[in-house]
């Protein structure tokens, strides 16, 4: 079940998500001008989606670039894989007690490295748990 009041309206935030989080990243990735500049990191520039939370958590800030450095060595282990775009998608679940779980992927499969390497970021507590989620397109330069 999504988020809305009845189908017609979980199915529009869906939509309204995945183009907020995925579709304005893909484009920028494809050579669409979509405003903010992409990190460079080893063979790649890296577009990354707005920020997802669920739950009680304060907006995310200058934490993004952490996040990503904490990537950094997933990301450059991709220099020799085939194709010029990739994608990693971040799901974290963050419980009351800061412990961390999630569902992480490269290239659409599930991807332990990234679980780990999402793991190690110090997540923010406010006493509530949330789910954080984040998306990013790779292109090679």
């Amino acid at each position: 079940m999504g988020i809305g009041s009845d189908r017609g309206d979980a199915v529009e935030t869906a939509v309204s998500d995945w183009a907020m989080y995925v579709g304005d990243v893909l484009l920028g990735a494809l050579g669409v001008k979509i405003g903010e500049e992409p990190q460079s990191v080893g063979p790649f520039l890296v577009y990354q989606g707005l920020v997802g939370i669920r739950g009680s958590y304060s907006p995310w800030s200058t934490e993004n670039r952490q996040l990503l450095h904490r990537l950094d060595s997933l990301v450059k282990g991709l220099e020799h894989s085939p194709g010029e775009l990739h994608s990693i998608s971040l799901m974290v679940f963050v419980e009351q007690n800061g412990a961390t779980k999630g569902e992480c992927r490269v290239d659409g499969v599930m991807s332990p490295a990234a679980l780990t390497a999402a793991q190690s970021f110090p997540w923010t507590q406010q006493g509530a748990a949330y789910v954080f989620k984040q998306f990013y397109v790779l292109g090679r330069r």
